[in-house]
């Protein structure tokens, strides 16, 4: 990771190639998700921007709450759960309907439905 990292970018942690440039080259039917921490200094606005210029495939872009750039050290059960979900849904190639509202997952387990934010979560965590 840290290398792939180190190789992709130049000195300051810039892009060398911006994927954003080439995300539209992606494959229509491979489903992206960003996952951003609310404190990070990335800002997400990249990941609805993807969402926008890929209109046709499905793109999902999760904003975990009280989360620095580090969403997996910050919150990790939030961000364990959406890669799960994400790994469990590209184990039985189940490419989820797209999506043209900014919505969240539900980070309960008993809740199929991908179509309620984090909010009302992040008080249970």
């Amino acid at each position: 990771g840290e290398s792939a990292f180190k190789t992709m970018n130049t000195s300051f942690g810039w892009a060398k190639r911006p994927m954003m440039h080439r995300i539209g080259d992606i494959k229509d039917d491979l489903p992206v998700t960003f996952i951003y921490g609310s404190r990070s200094w990335v800002d997400s606005n990249t990941g609805f921007h993807a969402k926008y210029l890929r209109h046709e495939s499905y793109v999902d872009v999760q904003v975990v709450r009280g989360a620095g750039h580090h969403v997996y050290a910050d919150r990790p059960e939030p961000f364990n759960f959406l890669v799960q979900r994400i790994c469990d849904a590209a184990d039985k190639d189940d490419v989820p309907p797209i999506r043209t509202s900014r919505t969240s997952i539900n980070l309960t387990k008993e809740q199929s439905s991908p179509d309620i934010t984090l909010d009302a979560v992040n008080s249970q965590l």
